[in-house]
């Protein structure tokens, strides 16, 4: 109840108690000053509470927009973060595996045998005979690979360590001079002529020169091998290669890949480390 009301209210009960008489004489009659004040006092109190009930539906309304609008907002904020984390991860990824990586590839590798001559006074000249069969020997290598994007770049030999040496065969030369006629006898292979050669395969034998000795065809480092195809002295002097130098890495290219055609024939590809870059 509002203060006008509570005062017409209140002017309504003195003028009650203030007559003398009966009662009914002494009742006030309402007058119409008095129902227009009361009905303006109504009207006023609904128009309050319709203007209080208004504001308050305005302000809830206000505050949810506002809520609204935060919530809307805050996952475009995230996003944006986002979004240059996710680049930078991309970029860090695509750094990696432009990144060259270094693998040690350990691999077991047969070595030949050497063959070694001895004069036999026993047997008719011109004649041969094997008194010792040779056993192949075992050699273990390191190789350092380089792999770009997953794949093998470069291969490089960085020790090798023999792990069983070979055994020499050794075949006994007749040096008897027989009166009779010669039997039929079996020949020792002929060696190359130091003035040609078998330059078969020669592309080939270029890739695994470049494995093996970096391209080198007169590398000599003191490990035991020799020239670009890194023969073993005894193999290059079993296959023949003394008639074209001493050593491997005093022979020219050509004369080595015409020996190491002759070793290839024999046991193919396994006496080189750098089997693999034949291709």
């Amino acid at each position: 109840m509002t203060v006008a009301a509570a005062a017409v209210v209140a002017a309504l009960s003195l003028t009650a108690c203030g007559g003398s008489g009966d009662t009914a004489a002494n009742t006030p009659v309402p007058t119409s000053s008095t129902s227009s004040a009361a009905s303006s006092i109504s009207s006023s109190s609904s128009a309050t509470s319709s203007s209080t009930t208004s504001s308050s539906t305005t302000s809830s309304s206000t505050a949810a927009k506002a809520t609204t609008s935060k919530a809307v907002a805050k996952p475009s904020a995230t996003a944006s973060a986002a979004a240059p984390a996710r680049a930078s991860q991309s970029t860090r990824a695509a750094r990696s595996a432009a990144r060259p990586v270094l693998k040690t590839v350990v691999e077991h590798r047969v070595l030949a045998f050497d063959v070694v001559s001895r004069k036999d006074s026993s047997l008719a000249k011109g004649t041969t005979k094997v008194v010792q069969r040779g056993v192949a020997g075992t050699q273990k290598v390191t190789l350092t690979q380089t792999l770009l994007q997953g794949r093998i770049s470069n291969v490089v030999v960085a020790k090798r360590e023999t792990v069983q040496q070979p055994v020499n065969e050794v075949v006994a030369v007749g040096t008897k001079v027989a009166a009779a006629a010669p039997s039929r006898t079996t020949q020792a292979p002929a060696t190359p002529k130091a003035t040609g050669g078998n330059t078969s395969n020669a592309g080939m034998w270029d890739r695994i020169a470049q494995c093996e000795s970096g391209g080198n065809w007169s590398i000599n480092t003191g490990n035991g091998y020799y020239g670009g195809l890194q023969f073993a002295q005894g193999t290059w002097a079993a296959m023949g290669g003394t008639a074209f130098a001493p050593r491997a890495d005093l022979a020219s290219r050509a004369q080595q890949i015409t020996i190491a055609n002759k070793l290839y024939a024999q046991a193919g590809l396994q006496p080189w480390g750098c089997a693999h870059a034949a291709g």
